[in-house]
């Protein structure tokens, strides 16, 4: 998935770049956005599993230097074996930075070694229907999940 969106956005900056699309710096604010998507797998409620990638909207992060980033609220899409792209929103939280948060005292500091993984996001995502698309209140499972992205 994040292959594909890495074409689209390569696509957009060629044409840009060739004159085809006249819009300044359309091809450096595509390039960036595509640096900042983040890939992620996708589990319904209904038990189904899909690949997506979304692009984070808000972040809240650590005021200073270390920039440490705990939650995300963002945009993206999903798409399962013999299903159509759809439109997701997500709020994801880092799992190994709010554990550092966590355990941030002066025992847990003295006493507790952590292991160090790369970011690891979880959390809830809602899909959105797409046009001509019916939402019934007996199909909410299959709107709703959650996402998992690791930060390699």
């Amino acid at each position: 998935m994040r292959s594909a969106i890495s074409c689209v956005a390569l696509l957009l900056a060629v044409n840009a770049r060739a004159g085809m699309l006249d819009i300044p710096n359309l091809a450096t604010l595509v390039a960036e956005k595509a640096k900042e998507t983040k890939a992620c797998g996708i589990v319904g409620l209904d038990g189904k599993v899909a690949g997506g990638a979304y692009l984070p909207v808000w972040t809240l992060h650590k005021r200073d230097t270390t920039a440490v980033e705990y939650a995300q609220v963002g945009v993206g899409g999903s798409i399962r074996q013999g299903d159509s792209f759809r439109p997701l929103f997500t709020l994801s939280a880092n799992l190994p930075a709010l554990s550092a948060k966590l355990w941030d005292s002066d025992w847990a500091r003295r006493h507790l070694t952590r292991t160090k993984f790369p970011a690891v996001w979880l959390g809830p995502q809602v899909r959105v229907p797409g046009p001509g698309e019916r939402v019934a209140w007996g199909d909410w499972r299959e709107w709703v999940g959650f996402i998992v992205s690791i930060g390699l």
